[in-house]
C-alpha cells in the first residue's frame, strides 16, 4: 500500500474531517487495487513458470493413463472427442499462445469416458482464439460484473494504443490490458461451447508454461460443459453418481457435501476461485441458491487442480492430494481432495435416459 501523507495539523474540524476522508479514500482504494488484482494472470503464469517441471510431469502422468486404457476404452474415447465440432472463424494467428485444434483434443481425450460422457461439450470455437479478454465492469464494492472487453492480441505499442483509444473506457482498459488483469477461455452458458481465447505478452512469454496453463484452462471450462448441463436443482437430482467405494449420491447431495466441506476448509483451491467470496458468502448464509454460478466455479477450479495436481494459489502448495487447505482434523490431504476424487472416478447414471 502506497504511504499515505497526511496534514499535521489536526487542530480544527475540518482538517480532521479532511484526514479522515483520505483515510477513508485511501482504504476503499487499497480494496479496488486488491478486488482488480484477482483478475491479475501475472503471479499465476510466474506460479506455473516456477513449477513447470509438475507441470510436465502430471499432464504426462495423464497421457500415460489414457495409454494404458482397453482399446475399446480409446475407441470409446475418440468416437466422442470426434463428435465435438470445431469453429475456425479466425485463422489462428502464429503468435498467438491458444492451444491448437490438435493440443486441445489431445488433452480432452485423457479425461474419463465417464465423465466425457456427461459433458455437453458440442463444439470448440475458435472464433476469440486471436483475442484478450479483459474485465470491464465492476459494482460499487469493485466485485466484477460479468462483462468482458475482447482485445485483439496486439502486436506493437502503436496498435494497442490505437485499438483501447476507441473504447469508452479509455485508459482504464489499457491498463487493465498492461497490468495483466484478463479473462482466460470461456463456455457458452449451456455448457455445450467452449471458446479459446489468448494470454497478453504483457502477462508471460514463457512458451511452456503459457502452454500448461492454457490446458489448465481447457480442463476447467471442460467441467462448466458438465456443471451447466446439471446446475439447477432438479438436473442435479437426476445426475446420479456410483462413486469406486459402493456409495451413491445425487450431484445435488455431491456439491452440497462440497459446501460444506469449506467450512471447515476455508482457503480456496486458487486465487481466481477467490474471486467470487462475497457470492460464496451468499451461498453459505443461504442468501443464493446451491444451485448459483459461482459454486460451480470452485467445483471447475477444484476438479482442474484434482486433473494436475497442482494449481496457482498463493499459499504455493504443490499438490491437491496432500494439502489440507487448513483443515485442522487432517495433516495430509483433505476433504475437498476426498469428494473431488469421488466425482472424478465415479461411474454416473442420468435419471430417464
Amino acid at each position: 500500500m502506497e504511504e499515505l501523507r497526511f496534514s499535521d495539523d489536526l487542530t480544527s474540524g475540518n482538517n480532521n474531517n479532511h484526514v479522515v476522508s483520505q483515510i477513508v479514500q485511501a482504504l476503499l482504494k487499497k480494496k479496488m487495487n486488491e478486488k482488480k488484482e484477482l483478475f491479475n494472470e501475472i503471479p499465476m503464469l510466474l506460479f506455473v513458470e516456477d513449477n513447470i517441471s509438475l507441470y510436465t510431469q502430471n499432464l504426462e502422468k495423464r497421457k500415460n493413463e489414457y495409454a494404458l486404457l482397453t482399446e475399446e476404452d480409446k475407441w470409446l474415447i475418440e468416437e466422442r472427442i470426434a463428435a465435438i465440432k470445431d469453429s475456425f472463424y479466425e485463422q489462428r494467428l502464429p503468435w498467438t499462445n491458444t492451444l491448437s485444434s490438435q493440443d486441445t483434443r489431445d488433452v480432452l481425450k485423457t479425461l474419463p469416458l465417464s465423465l466425457l460422457n456427461i459433458s455437453n461439450l458440442q463444439n470448440l470455437d475458435y472464433s476469440q482464439q486471436n483475442d484478450v479478454l479483459i474485465p470491464r465492469k465492476f459494482d460499487d464494492e469493485w466485485n466484477w460484473i460479468k462483462s468482458v472487453r475482447s482485445v485483439p492480441f496486439a502486436l506493437s505499442e502503436e496498435e494497442i494504443e490505437k485499438d483501447f483509444q476507441t473504447d469508452e473506457d479509455y485508459p482504464l482498459m489499457k491498463e487493465h490490458y498492461e497490468s495483466g488483469l484478463m479473462l482466460i477461455g470461456k463456455t457458452s452458458n449451456a455448457g455445450d461451447i467452449v471458446y479459446q481465447t489468448s494470454i497478453s505478452p504483457y502477462v508471460s512469454t514463457h512458451k511452456e508454461a503459457i502452454a500448461a496453463y492454457q490446458k489448465h484452462v481447457l480442463v476447467h471450462e471442460f467441467f462448466h460443459t458438465i456443471f451447466a448441463k446439471f446446475r439447477s436443482i432438479p438436473n442435479a437430482n437426476d445426475l446420479i453418481m456410483k462413486c469406486k467405494d459402493g456409495t451413491t449420491s445425487t450431484f445435488a447431495e455431491w456439491r452440497n457435501a462440497f459446501l460444506i466441506s469449506m467450512q471447515e476448509e476455508p482457503l480456496y483451491t486458487t486465487n481466481y476461485a477467490s474471486v467470487y467470496d462475497k457470492d460464496m458468502i451468499a451461498i453459505a448464509n443461504g442468501e443464493k441458491g446451491q444451485d448459483d454460478y459461482w459454486l460451480e466455479e470452485q467445483l471447475c477450479e477444484s476438479l482442474t487442480a484434482y486433473y494436475l495436481d497442482i494449481a496457482p494459489n498463493d499459499y504455493w502448495w504443490t499438490s491437491f492430494e496432500k494439502f489440507n487447505f487448513w483443515n485442522k482434523d487432517q495433516k495430509d490431504s483433505s476433504t475437498r481432495y476426498k469428494l473431488v476424487n469421488d466425482f472424478y472416478t465415479a461411474d454416473f447414471e442420468v435419471v430417464g435416459q
